[in-house]
């Protein structure tokens, strides 16, 4: 049926469309494409979408199999994908956003098969996806994804490509799925999560003044932490780790504002309350029938996800503060292990010569712009690691692995960044203190993070100044 909209005034016609165009779904539109002169037979692409619920943390997996086409649509009156959007609304507003992450494998001809590591996300809107269809575009690019051959038990007794139709039976897909490893996964309570941690042990010293501000101006945004091994249970802590930072569990406009001095041979802590989540996961090739699993067999591959997936809120602002001291001696051993200490230079600031004289002030901004050297977006580092190991209960060798890990919490759109965090050199204030230059130290993880270009670079754990 064709609708026409006339002016009663002009008798002009102001907009036509037809009814039967209207897209009255709900849910994601997923339409993959490859770069310009790159095919791909779209029946040889399997597809696994995850996503994280908002009211425990936990991980679901939305789909998986063989695409029939470059189009994926998850339907938002699907049960498991409803659940899914519907999760993160008692807890957050209309324009709050997560991210759905696709782990995507294109099977060749020749017995190998392309990986997306890491995997692929996109943001989504929880609501808006539960009212309309919300399109997203999603490069495939094989010439960036990792070649591996596959196993010879790793077929099943099938081919190795795609969707197999037998002369007599039933229908099989076999490809890979990453699975979690439950007794290796923890999801914390509320917890008190360091943000900022200022130390200043020398007697000899100034007052050092801290400011920690969030505004509504753009979005606060929470990364989550991907890290893949080999056998990373069975052989920890000897395990070399590949780590990114991808996509977003949390995404919304907060406010958060702490500010307060540091004297002589004191140190300070800010805080937000907060739930985190390590998930551990296994990659296994699996065979389905009607989407039931007939055989999985395990492979060596593994990785962890690192991810803050609640905050306690009261309207738009994140419940949190500071407290004197430092957090618990277990969290800052573990701390210490997984961080190196650099004596900050950062030319055309104040610190150029490393120092922050009195009266001197260095702004987040330019610490986090010394340490993002390719726009990765990593700014401040929250040393999750660290809390898993301490809380978690896992053993030593595993627990080993996990404190240097840290997920970025960010202000801001893309390669921009809306921090009105600062620290100072107060020198002697309100009779505490000496009127004497500072030297500023900072920790950063012993990982170095991978971008998706390749590029490795460093991550500042906390944002943890330690002030001389």
């Amino acid at each position: 049926m064709l609708i026409i909209l006339i002016s009663l005034t002009t008798g002009t016609v102001i907009y036509t469309y037809d009814i039967l165009s209207i897209d009255e779904r709900k849910g994601v539109l997923i339409n993959f494409y490859t770069p310009f002169g790159v095919t791909v037979d779209w029946k040889k692409v399997k597809v696994q979408v995850t996503a994280i619920l908002g009211s425990n943390g936990s991980l679901i997996t939305l789909f998986t199999g063989f695409l029939n086409k470059s189009e994926l649509f998850l339907d938002a009156n699907d049960l498991i994908v409803k659940e899914m959007f519907e999760s993160w609304i008692p807890m957050h507003r209309e324009h709050f956003t997560t991210c759905l992450m696709l782990d995507v494998w294109i099977f060749l001809e020749n017995g190998t098969m392309l990986e997306t590591r890491p995997p692929i996300s996109i943001p989504i809107q929880p609501v808006k996806a539960l009212r309309e269809v919300i399109k997203r575009d999603v490069l495939v690019n094989p010439q960036i994804m990792i070649k591996q051959r596959l196993l010879r038990g790793e077929c099943c007794d099938f081919r190795f490509n795609g969707k197999v139709e037998p002369t007599v039976g039933p229908i099989y897909e076999c490809g890979y799925e990453w699975w979690i490893i439950n007794d290796h996964t923890y999801y914390s309570s509320l917890t008190d999560i360091p943000i900022l941690i200022i130390t200043n042990p020398c007697s000899y010293s100034g007052v050092v003044g801290w400011t920690v501000t969030m505004t509504t101006t753009y979005e606060t945004t929470f990364r989550i932490t991907f890290s893949y091994g080999t056998n990373i249970i069975a052989q920890a802590p000897n395990v070399n780790l590949v780590t990114y930072s991808v996509g977003w569990s949390i995404s919304e406009k907060y406010t958060f504002i702490r500010s307060d001095n540091t004297l002589p041979q004191k140190s300070q802590w800010v805080y937000i309350r907060g739930k985190f989540a390590h998930v551990h996961e296994k990659k296994y090739w699996v065979c389905r029938v009607a989407g039931q699993v007939v055989k999985s067999e395990p492979t060596d591959d593994e990785r962890i996800k690192e991810y803050i997936y609640s905050l306690q809120l009261d309207g738009n602002h994140i419940v949190g503060g500071y407290k004197d001291g430092l957090p618990s001696q277990n969290t800052m051993d573990w701390f210490y292990d997984g961080t190196e200490e650099e004596h900050l230079y950062i030319q055309g600031t104040p610190l150029s010569d490393g120092n922050l004289n009195v009266g001197e002030i260095i702004y987040f901004e330019d610490i986090i712009n010394c340490y993002d050297q390719y726009n990765e977006d990593f700014e401040i580092g929250i040393p999750v690691g660290a809390l898993v190991a301490a809380l978690a209960g896992f053993s030593a060798p595993y627990s080993t692995l996990l404190f240097p890990l840290m997920i970025s919490m960010g202000w801001g759109q893309s390669y921009t960044i809306d921090l009105n965090g600062i620290l100072e050199n107060k020198g002697r204030y309100l009779g505490h203190g000496y009127n004497i230059f500072e030297a500023i130290y900072m920790r950063v993880s012993k990982y170095r993070y991978t971008s998706e270009s390749g590029y490795t670079f460093k991550v500042p754990a906390g944002i943890y100044f330690k002030c001389y």
